[in-house]
C-alpha cells in the first residue's frame, strides 16, 4: 500500500546532495497526505457497518460483536484519532530516517513519529495514549502501525464474510437462485461447445484436456471407452454445474459414439 511504498522512496533518495527537500516534497508530504487517506479508510468501514447493521438487524448482534473486536483495541483508536490530529495540524509531516546496512550494502527508510510529540501536540483519548506508550521504541514507524492494523481490517472481513455466508436473507436467496440459475443455463453450452469443436467425425477424446484436469481425465479413460457408463461419469462431473435434461444428455452421447437408446 501506499504508506510502506514511502519507506521504500526514502531509502532510493538517500544519496541525494539535497535529500531535506527531496524528502519534504516527495516523501514527507505524500505520507501526511496518505496516512490521512488510510485512516478515513478505517473510519470508512466502520461507517459502513452502520448502514449493514441497518439492513441486517437480525444479525446486529453478531456484527457489532466482530466489529468491537476490531475497533475497541487501542490501534483502532490511535488510527482514528491520528487523521483527525493531522487534519486540525497538530500532528505534521513524520520525521524520517535512514540505514545503511553494510552487509547488503542498501540503505533502508522510515518515516515515523516521535512519542513525546506525539503525546505533546496531540488530541488523545485514553486508548490512543497506551498504544503510544506501548511501542518499545521512541518512535512509531508509520509502516509497522499500518501492517498491523491492516491484519485487523483483514481478520474483521474474514469474519463478516462467514457470518454473511452463513446467514442469507430471503431476498438474497431469492437473488442468487435466479443468479444461479441463469449460470447453470450458460453453463449448458458447455456440452455443446464440446460437441461443435468436436466436429463429425472427429474423436472427442482427443479434446477432453481442455475441459478436465489431468488427474479427473485419468478417472475419466478408466471407463470403457465409448460406453454409456464412460459419458454418465462425465455427465456427473458436470452435474454440479449444469441442468441435465434427456436432449442434453442425447448430445453428448452422440458426440462420444455411444448406442441409442434402441440399440443399447
Amino acid at each position: 500500500m501506499d504508506i510502506c511504498r514511502h519507506d521504500a522512496a526514502l531509502g532510493a533518495l538517500a544519496d541525494s546532495r539535497d535529500l531535506q527537500d527531496q524528502v519534504d516534497h516527495a516523501v514527507g508530504h505524500a505520507a501526511q497526505k496518505d496516512v490521512v487517506a488510510y485512516c478515513a479508510l478505517a473510519q470508512g468501514v466502520r461507517d459502513t457497518l452502520v448502514k449493514i447493521r441497518k439492513l441486517r438487524s437480525d444479525l446486529t448482534n453478531d456484527i457489532s460483536g466482530i466489529e468491537n473486536r476490531v475497533f475497541r483495541m487501542d490501534i483502532s483508536h490511535f488510527v482514528r484519532e491520528l487523521r483527525n490530529n493531522v487534519l486540525h495540524g497538530r500532528v505534521l509531516v513524520p520525521q524520517w530516517s535512514v540505514s545503511f546496512l553494510h552487509e547488503s550494502q542498501t540503505r533502508t527508510g522510515s518515516m515515523r513519529y516521535s512519542k513525546e510529540e506525539l503525546m505533546e501536540t496531540g488530541d488523545w483519548n485514553t486508548h490512543s495514549l497506551r498504544f503510544i506508550r506501548s511501542s518499545s521504541d521512541e518512535h512509531l514507524r508509520l509502516t509497522a502501525v499500518v501492517q498491523e492494523h491492516f491484519v485487523l481490517l483483514n481478520d474483521l472481513r474474514s469474519k463478516l464474510e462467514g457470518l454473511f455466508a452463513r446467514n442469507t436473507s430471503p431476498a438474497e436467496q431469492d437473488y442468487w437462485n435466479i443468479e444461479d440459475s441463469h449460470k447453470r443455463g450458460l453453463r449448458r453450452q458447455w456440452a455443446k461447445i464440446l460437441v461443435g469443436q468436436v466436429g463429425k467425425g472427429k474423436d472427442p477424446y482427443d479434446h477432453l484436456h481442455q475441459f478436465f484436469e489431468p488427474e479427473v481425465l485419468r478417472e475419466i479413460l478408466r471407463h470403457p471407452r465409448n460406453s454409456k457408463e464412460q459419458v454418465d461419469f462425465i455427465i456427473a462431473l458436470k452435474s454440479g454445474e449444469i441442468d441435465w435434461d434427456d436432449e442434453l444428455r442425447e448430445v453428448m452421447y452422440r458426440a462420444f459414439g455411444v448406442a441409442h437408446d434402441s440399440e443399447r
